[in-house]
């Protein structure tokens, strides 16, 4: 182990063997949650996997496996050579409080012209409501691109002039995105 605090931090880590729940996913959940306490800062090293597995009584596959599992969810980062750190966007656990000097109201004009160019104007649609969360694309788990039907013709702009494509039938996205390629 690197120092005696970090040793202290990870002997405290309790797993139980007889649970549902995998060990390396025990293990990643309470060294996530000491990252998440501030207990490990951002930045910080973690001890190497063979050192953590003898102070863990674990196998070092399972300690592997439980900082991949934290990897891949961005919580830690891994160099060769260096070791394992914790990655170092992670805000901090407690920000500092801004000086309370009252809440700043927004300028409702602002101190310049906007020009709307003339292709972002959106005439289809234009939300009325004083908070809009909508950002005009769907959850693709939710309309899959496969049961997507393309319109029936569209116009392409090209440089100087507009060439339209006439669909006869509506096609499944994907082969409406190969003939849509074929006729540009």
């Amino acid at each position: 182990m690197d120092s005696p605090i970090t040793k202290s931090l990870f002997s405290r880590i309790g797993l139980n063997t007889s649970l549902q729940r995998p060990v390396y996913l025990q293990l990643s959940d309470a060294i996530l949650l000491l990252i998440k306490q501030g207990k490990i800062k951002s930045g910080q090293k973690l001890p190497p996997s063979r050192s953590m597995a003898t102070l863990l009584g674990i196998n070092r596959i399972t300690v592997s496996k439980a900082i991949d599992e934290l990897q891949m969810q961005g919580w830690l980062e891994s160099f060769v050579g260096r070791g394992t750190f914790v990655s170092a966007h992670i805000p901090e656990s407690d920000p500092k409080k801004l000086a309370s000097q009252g809440v700043h109201q927004p300028q409702q004009i602002a101190g310049f012209a906007i020009n709307m160019p003339e292709h972002l104007q959106n005439t289809v649609f234009v939300p009325h409501a004083a908070l809009h969360l909508d950002d005009g694309y769907p959850d693709p788990k939710l309309a899959p691109l496969k049961s997507c039907t393309a319109p029936t013709v569209i116009s392409l702009h090209a440089a100087d002039s507009i060439t339209s494509l006439a669909v006869t039938a509506a096609l499944p996205a994907r082969s409406f995105i190969r003939t849509l390629y074929r006729a540009i």
